[in-house]
């Protein structure tokens, strides 16, 4: 995880505001993966894309809700 991500990395993921660190970031995408454990993640166009220090990324996610998702809010 920290290979992929700086340690001061900027994310909007769960959070619509956003969270800073990559141990937060770690935890919020455990805390999403404990709620639908047969997540799948596809990049079906390959397309990456950034301007500055930003980063987008396109991708396909599916998955079924079966477990508790810790939010932001608890």
């Amino acid at each position: 995880f920290e290979r992929l991500h700086a340690e001061d990395v900027f994310v909007v993921f769960t959070n619509p505001e956003g969270i800073t660190g990559n141990v937060p970031h770690r935890e919020e995408a455990q805390n999403f993966l404990a709620a639908f454990p047969d997540h799948k993640i596809q990049f079906p166009h390959k397309l990456l894309f950034g301007q500055g220090d930003m980063i987008c990324s396109v991708h396909r996610s599916t998955g079924t809700h079966t477990g508790d998702w810790k939010m932001p809010d608890g």
